[in-house]
């Protein structure tokens, strides 16, 4: 046939091979453009709007009711008015409000007591109180009231950086990336090399091999995840978890490496083409990396991306890694975070090992 026609049976085979496999095409061609573009362009740099923050009104008069009239112009926050400091307090340390605002009698002077473990949200909800105080101070029949001032105090996260914010979510993404390739990548290539078929006739139980092959996953993964720990340490970001703290974030780590492992397992369980197999964890793992709250708070998100966020385990894990790491461990702040993604990994681990259990029975 000559050259040509070699090169050209080389290629017609290749794309015969490449046509039956539409998901991959698919996914190439058509699915990952659209589903970045749209993710991207609407995860990043939104208007902020529904910051929840407690306000204590001391005042109670016309003054301190055109000024919470003012902070809520625009919807940037949602006002949760509160009896006393001591109930406002509760909330901001367990993160259910971003600040509080209290408002002392004779309404002049404006007490701001900001949370800045998110640089982005603090700094949003602190330009609206500031606009609400110089609109008031300027508005028609003002003229000889002294303007009403507002002191700035930051209680959690003073001094955080954007490196500080993003490498909580790092670090867990590292971990969740490492799992789904420990558990599942190694998994896929032992079955296709003919390794896990010799496993199946070895005179050893095949539970042992499924946590043997677990407990190896989740090693490397907690490496991997220590390790990008160190890192961001040494380029500068900084860890206020205490002892308590840090024993918090490994068992995280852990919770993570589970999840994730338990879903690679499973992925290979029913997908025995490697191209196949990478296509369907990156369309997995890549929007919900991205919806997280790993590079920019999940409250600037346009609003139809926020349901995806709720569904995605990173989103609740880079949550509670961040209140340990930038607030210092306070359990109120991560409970509901490590409630939820427990209940998620628990889910996963099972379904894993209901999914390994069928390819081997």
């Amino acid at each position: 046939m000559g050259l040509f026609g070699d090169i050209f049976t080389v290629w017609a085979k290749d794309m015969r091979v490449w046509s039956k496999k539409p998901f991959v095409v698919l996914s190439r061609a058509l699915i990952f453009p659209l589903v970045y573009l749209v993710i991207f362009a609407n995860s990043f740099g939104d208007s902020f709007y529904d910051l929840p923050i407690a306000v204590v009104d001391l005042n109670a008069g016309p003054a301190s009711l055109s000024f919470v009239s003012a902070m809520t112009t625009g919807n940037t926050v949602r006002v949760v008015a509160q009896p006393s400091y001591e109930k406002a307090l509760e909330l901001f340390k367990a993160r259910k409000v971003y600040a509080i605002v209290i408002i002392p009698k004779g309404a002049a002077e404006v007490s701001l007591l900001a949370d800045q473990s998110s640089p982005q949200t603090a700094g949003a909800i602190i330009s609206v109180v500031n606009a609400a105080a110089a609109r008031l101070s300027s508005a028609p029949g003002s003229a000889g009231a002294p303007p009403i001032i507002v002191r700035t105090d930051v209680h959690y996260g003073r001094g955080a950086s954007y490196m500080d914010f993003l490498t909580p979510g790092v670090i867990i993404q590292t971990i969740a990336m490492g799992a789904l390739f420990s558990g599942g990548v190694s998994l896929l290539f032992e079955k296709q090399l003919g390794v896990f078929n010799l496993l199946l006739v070895a005179p050893i139980d095949k539970m042992a091999i499924i946590m043997g092959k677990i407990l190896s996953a989740v090693t490397q993964s907690m490496a991997s995840g220590l390790i990008a720990l160190v890192i961001a340490f040494l380029l500068g970001a900084k860890i206020k978890a205490g002892v308590v703290g840090i024993l918090f974030l490994i068992l995280l780590m852990f919770l993570v490496s589970f999840c994730f492992i338990g879903l690679g397992i499973a992925m290979t369980a029913y997908i025995s083409d490697f191209q196949a197999w990478m296509m369907t964890m990156q369309l997995i793992i890549m929007p919900f990396w991205i919806v997280s709250g790993t590079f920019f708070p999940i409250e600037s998100m346009a609003w139809w991306l926020r349901p995806l966020a709720l569904v995605s385990p990173l989103t609740y894990a880079t949550s509670a890694a961040r209140n340990i790491m930038i607030r210092g461990f306070t359990f109120a702040s991560v409970s509901s975070d490590f409630a939820v993604l427990a209940g998620m990994a628990a889910f996963m681990f099972l379904f894993g090992i209901k999914s390994f259990r069928r390819t081997v029975e």
